[in-house]
């Protein structure tokens, strides 16, 4: 399944040549108009780009646009080197130039201008929930010389007919039968969007195990509420805290589908106690079925 998202920036900074470095604009305040980046004065814009995209996708594209707001191509065409790292909302202005070159493009006029980056390179930096983008000035911009370029920032005049810095993501995920809420992952999520189905069944609760089996590379067991690989007491508990209850679901205990947590979900508990589908775990010490109903009905008598 192929997504194509448009990211503003969120923060914006201009770093300046001076002793004290830099100057730090959070939005809404009042924002710098531009970035120059020439001979005279090489400026380092930093920016944070919010990112929401799901963790299984696969980044297929990826293009930051700028508006250039003023141009000098003389005696040579100035360029732009564009790096990216992850990000968590605090620009670090102690490292504006740290993380990976994703891309170096000479500047050819004042129009608006489309970087498309190294999508393998970015993929890779797409950890945190911010996307750090900095732009600054290529080798080829010589400090004796003038020729440069700016490029307008995120509060950029409207009036004066500029876009702000706009970071196009395309990516690809897989069509997981077993993903009903579309964020690539298989769990309890899309269980519940499952067991919110009028037509809910025994059959479709199955069909959902085995496709999330698959999914995940180990078998998922009725029992197994939370779906961390295992059938296990905290199950049991899980189980008999909510035994009685309507309008179930899996997390609460309800394997069968009948939106009750009753008898036959603590057959299948009791079934399957002890299974464990992780190689690292513990398995549960063995308990026999007439154990478990005593535990069963302590339990409820509290």
């Amino acid at each position: 399944i192929g997504t194509t998202v448009e990211i503003q920036p969120a923060f914006d900074v201009l770093a300046f040549p001076k002793p004290d470095g830099w100057s730090l604009v959070d939005v809404p305040a009042d924002i710098p108009i531009r970035v120059r980046i020439n001979g005279s004065s090489a400026d380092v814009g930093v920016m944070e780009f919010p990112i929401d995209i799901p963790k299984q996708s696969t980044l297929v594209g990826a293009v930051l646009s700028l508006d250039i707001a003023n141009y000098d191509a003389w005696p040579d065409l100035p360029s732009f080197d564009i790096f990216a790292k992850p990000a968590n909302g605090e620009i670090d202005v102690t490292d504006p130039n740290g993380g990976v070159l994703v891309g170096s493009y000479p500047i050819l006029g004042d129009d608006r201008i489309y970087f498309e980056l190294a999508e393998e390179r970015l993929q890779r930096q797409l950890d945190g929930p911010f996307l750090g983008i900095t732009v600054g000035p290529s080798p080829n911009v010589n400090p004796l010389q003038d020729h440069g370029a700016a490029f307008a920032t995120l509060d950029y005049s409207p009036d004066l007919g500029f876009l702000p810095p706009t970071l196009t993501l395309r990516y690809e995920t897989s069509a997981l039968a077993c993903d009903l809420n579309g964020d690539s992952i298989c769990d309890l999520g899309d269980l519940d969007q499952l067991y919110a189905a009028p037509d809910l069944s025994q059959q479709k609760i199955d069909d959902w195990l085995v496709s999330a089996s698959e999914a995940r590379g180990a078998t998922l067991l009725a029992g197994d509420t939370d779906l961390n690989g295992d059938v296990e007491f905290a199950d049991f508990l899980k189980l008999s805290g909510n035994f009685g209850a309507t309008q179930a679901t899996w997390g609460l205990g309800d394997f069968d589908g009948n939106r009750i947590v009753g008898f036959p979900d603590f057959l299948k508990l009791s079934a399957n106690f002890g299974a464990t589908s992780n190689v690292a775990s513990v398995p549960e010490p063995h308990m026999s079925l007439p154990l478990l109903f005593a535990a069963l009905m302590l339990l409820r008598r509290r």
